[in-house]
């Protein structure tokens, strides 16, 4: 199970597939794998014991199919493949990076850039098998996890082209400015790698451009020899790839640890991840009783961020002013109740901090899309400034502000992923603070959203 004698990694010409990268985004090298080790993969799919998770597509908007993402110990030419090709890719990451004005840059070895991902949290990795069958595709998208994120990634294809299944076709696009997206459809066989970039890369005249990719399979699959003409069974008619993206992910699974970021204020790091399977059915429910929507500031503008509440207050806005109401300005209903699990989860939390005695009464929903943000703000609109406020962050990561007593005050960046908590009162309560535009990415469980709750005392 290693790569092809045929083409090894130290006789690929690298400058021409840098080049290339550079050009369309892309590069493929051919026959990475021989067929019977893009075999032996693909016969790993039917067990449970290699995998950690399991997503099945259809149930996050994600597309069709499915896929598993692989746990340690990795299959030893998943491992292999990953420290070999991450030093052949470091130079040109770290270039790109330079050229975009990204402050990041990467280590030489693979092993120092995990020791990197793990000290932020990044435990889990992050390596998977997708499998489509008749009429499965995966929708247009980027892959973001975490705070650390290398900008290339490597896909492989385990099936066989026109014998395993018909269509599948590997599809990017660049979304370029002023100009229409460029489609690209990618030729691979069976054992072929595909490098391409993550989500931004430089291109002369333009800073950064971003680019998606997605895949598709066809409604029936034949092979081409004894087998022609009948369908085959379903593991015959799959296209597996596994995508390598030379990083640890850790979002669901990140030591729990509280970082003081004030005189009164904690970051509780993977504080509510226990609670996961519980709060995410909570969460929807609350939204299909309460959809939600864009308000409108006082100013006339329709925020970024879509909202909904639910307790005994939600807090909205409109051109009369930001306030709290028992009823819902939409359906004229009153909020939702607040679920038991939100109320001792946001108890829980703010004990940790030091507040023993809240009791929340409003829980507002925001939830971004990338590109939404939340100016820097004070929450002044609540009676009861004693209670502290406390915020659970769930999906996409988000960089949020947190400043001093004036706006114009520095601010710190804090990155908070899936499951992270701050909790801020007494002494800091009127600190200003919001949330930097949500960067492009999928969330495994979550998709392109990120969703911040907030708890507050309001009346």
């Amino acid at each position: 199970m290693s790569p092809s004698p045929a083409s090894p990694l130290d006789a690929l010409d690298w400058i021409a597939l840098e080049q290339q990268l550079d050009q369309d985004g892309c590069a493929v090298i051919r026959t990475l794998l021989r067929p019977d080790t893009c075999d032996r993969l693909s016969a790993l799919y039917p067990q449970s014991e290699p995998f950690r998770s399991q997503v099945i597509m259809t149930r996050h908007g994600f597309g069709r199919g499915e896929y598993k993402y692989l746990r340690y110990p990795l299959p030893p030419v998943v491992e292999r493949l990953r420290s070999a090709l991450y030093p052949r890719l470091v130079p040109l990451a770290n270039r790109w990076h330079e050229r975009m004005g990204l402050p990041a840059r990467f280590p030489e070895q693979h092993s120092e850039f995990l020791e990197r991902c793990h000290a932020a949290g990044q435990l889990r990795p992050t390596p998977l098998l997708l499998q489509y069958g008749p009429q499965d595709y995966n929708c247009l998208h980027q892959d973001l996890y975490g705070e650390h994120v290398f900008p290339l990634q490597v896909a492989i294809l385990l099936s066989e082209p026109g014998e395993d299944f018909t269509g599948g076709e590997f599809v990017m696009t660049e979304q370029r400015p002023r100009m229409q997206s460029r489609p690209l459809v990618m030729d691979l066989r069976k054992g072929d790698a595909l490098i391409f970039a993550v989500n931004q890369r430089p291109v002369k005249g333009v800073r950064r451009l971003s680019g998606d990719h997605a895949s598709r399979c066809q409604p029936t699959a034949q092979r081409k020899t004894a087998y022609s003409g009948h369908h085959l069974p379903r593991r015959d008619l799959t296209i597996m790839q596994t995508t390598f993206d030379l990083f640890a992910d850790t979002e669901s699974e990140q030591p729990r640890r509280a970082e003081q970021i004030g005189e009164q204020s904690w970051v509780l790091r993977g504080f509510a991840l226990p609670q996961i399977e519980q709060l995410l059915p909570a969460l929807e429910s609350i939204i299909a009783c309460a959809p939600l929507r864009h308000m409108m500031t006082p100013g006339g503008f329709s925020m970024s961020v879509a909202t909904s509440s639910c307790g005994a207050l939600g807090w909205i806005t409109d051109r009369s002013g930001y306030r709290y109401s028992s009823e819902d300005p939409v359906s004229h209903r009153p909020w939702p109740a607040m679920p038991e699990v939100f109320r001792e989860l946001a108890q829980t939390a703010a004990k940790r901090a030091g507040f023993a005695d809240f009791v929340p009464d409003s829980c507002l929903i925001n939830r971004y899309v990338p590109g939404a943000k939340m100016s820097l703000h004070q929450d002044k609109d609540e009676n009861a400034y004693e209670a502290p406020i406390v915020s659970l962050s769930l999906g996409l990561p988000a960089t949020f502000l947190f400043g001093g007593f004036a706006r114009g005050d520095r601010s710190q960046k804090i990155s908070l992923l899936h499951g992270d908590m701050v909790v801020w009162g007494g002494v800091d309560r009127l600190r200003y603070h919001g949330i930097l535009p949500i960067k492009p990415g999928r969330h495994p469980r979550l998709g392109e959203q990120r969703f911040n709750l907030t708890f507050r005392t309001a009346g």
